[in-house]
């Protein structure tokens, strides 16, 4: 199977962007995922799977634990809504009417 035209996927990566399989079940997409113009995959908040309060600058924030598409749920990371609803407002809106 060969990359699309004009895809900018890399075909070569690093070992450490590999992760151990677990289970048998195999999900294949045929669809490759967005990149941006440099090639780098684009990602969007699709849930906020949990909240906590962190220290910023000094000040309280509200942190959630964001769930990216394009990636497994266990790569979501910690991310400062405040900063994430000014980057992504049509995508946060939603979540945040969701979980409220």
């Amino acid at each position: 199977m060969r990359l699309p035209e004009g895809s900018l996927v890399h075909l070569v990566f690093h070992v450490s962007l590999l992760k151990k399989k677990i289970g048998d079940a195999a999900i294949a997409s045929s669809k490759l995922p967005m990149t941006d113009k440099e090639g780098r995959m684009q990602i969007v908040p699709i849930a906020i799977l949990d909240r906590k309060m962190m220290k910023k600058d000094n000040r309280a924030v509200t942190a959630g634990l964001i769930q990216w598409s394009n990636l497994y749920p266990e790569d979501a990371t910690w991310e400062d809504l405040e900063d994430l609803q000014q980057q992504f407002p049509e995508c946060i809106a939603p979540l945040l009417a969701d979980t409220n």
